[in-house]
């Protein structure tokens, strides 16, 4: 049996450090090996080359997720470049690119490597050891100074360092770690949204429940109608579907219904599904965190999967959708203008049409409303909610009928 603790409890980086060792315990169980959790450790039958073929099978289904994806990537913090530059030199690497993507792509390729040879006992061994003294917490034996972006807790609400965390010091990692809790950065990271740095992660509770037992790890899949963890972040899975919608999560009724369109075609639970979304305002020398919340989809679907029958009502609501967060931003465009007259219609429209779709406003009354805030028709353009047969399709989505036929 070998224990292998877990990172302190309310960081960030343990978060990311959990999604990444879910992936690890998914491909352990898979080879007929259990793991359970016992005081703050993971304990995984079987010996260190067993553990070993783990990591590294869930190390090669990341990188092969992040190739897929390509997210956009943002300019690394100087003393992040310092840290990482040391990681990456002490498992043979000594190119250093400027951004945290490829950066964190070399060092989980490199550890990848590391597993593969013969220093897998080695790395396990590493990975088991944690140290604690008044300063700082080590885990494995050569601790590094903690990257800026693992420690958003830190900075949370442009608060003081330390003010938030739950442990009184610092988290430090040895060049193995890091590379952990970067497969996990690299998995939730969704690029740049409206000028903020943007995370997609399953609930934590949902995560340590998946690490924790095989009832926790089939219901995460079933959540997210996978058939293995990672598959949820693959392009077209439900935790990357973020990365596929063009605005930032700024007006929260627009974005869920988004989100929710998004993923109406996608196979998910019947219990419908939620997503924790972290968003990060970095100006280069400063990591903020203005949101960190649940959103919870599952009042949306019906709707969803109803409207995306029609093409042309899923297409008004979705522009809708996006045009009141361009307005939020102050950055409305001239056709949203056109289509919804200015920016405070907008977000009345799209919360009108949010608040029918999980049930606390009367799908009619609101159906009424967006036809009378619709701005009247004017060279030759007719605005989507004045088009009959879309408000026809949106009354009938939210009135739930189950087939629709017009």
């Amino acid at each position: 049996m070998i224990r292998i603790p877990l990172l302190p409890e309310g960081t960030y980086a343990r978060s990311l450090a959990n999604l990444f060792l879910m992936a690890v315990t998914y491909y352990h169980r898979l080879s007929g090996k259990e793991v359970s959790y016992t005081g703050n450790f993971l304990e995984f039958e079987g010996n260190a080359k067993d553990i070993s073929t783990s990591f590294s099978a869930a190390t090669h289904a990341i990188i092969e997720v992040i190739k897929e994806r390509q997210p956009t990537t943002v300019k690394m913090h100087k003393n992040d470049r310092t840290v990482i530059s040391k990681a990456l030199n002490n498992l043979g690497v000594g190119s250093l690119p400027q951004d945290y993507v490829k950066s964190f792509h070399l060092l989980l390729k490199a550890f990848s490597r590391e597993l593969e040879s013969n220093n897998g006992c080695k790395i396990i061994s590493d990975i088991m050891l944690t140290k604690r003294n008044k300063k700082d917490v080590k885990y494995g034996e050569e601790g590094l100074a903690p990257l800026q972006v693992f420690k958003l807790e830190k900075y949370e609400y442009g608060r003081d360092f330390l003010n938030l965390s739950k442990i009184k010091g610092d988290i430090k990692l040895s060049p193995y770690w890091m590379a952990i809790v970067a497969g996990g950065w690299l998995l939730s990271y969704m690029g740049v949204k409206g000028g903020y740095l943007t995370y997609s992660l399953p609930p934590e509770e949902l995560i340590e429940h998946a690490l924790y037992s095989r009832e926790g790890m089939y219901a995460i899949m079933t959540t997210y109608g996978v058939n293995d963890p990672i598959a949820a972040y693959r392009s077209d899975g439900i935790l990357s579907s973020p990365s596929r919608i063009r605005s930032s999560s700024v007006l929260p009724s627009a974005y869920q219904i988004l989100l929710a369109l998004e993923n109406a075609s996608t196979n998910i639970g019947p219990e419908g599904f939620s997503l924790r979304i972290v968003r990060v305002s970095y100006d280069g020398k400063r990591f903020t965190v203005v949101e960190d919340s649940i959103i919870n989809l599952s009042t949306l679907m019906d709707f969803a999967k109803a409207l995306i029958a029609s093409d042309e009502a899923t297409s008004a609501v979705r522009r809708l959708a996006e045009c009141a967060i361009q307005g939020y931003e102050k950055q409305m465009r001239e056709r949203c203008k056109q289509a919804f007259a200015d920016t405070s219609t907008a977000i009345k429209m799209i919360n009108l049409l949010y608040r029918a779709a999980i049930g606390s406003e009367l799908p009619e009354r609101a159906v009424y409303q967006l036809a009378r805030l619709s701005p009247m028709p004017r060279d030759n353009f007719m605005p989507p909610f004045k088009k009959q047969r879309v408000l026809e399709w949106i009354y009938k989505s939210l009135a739930g009928a189950s087939r629709l036929e017009l």
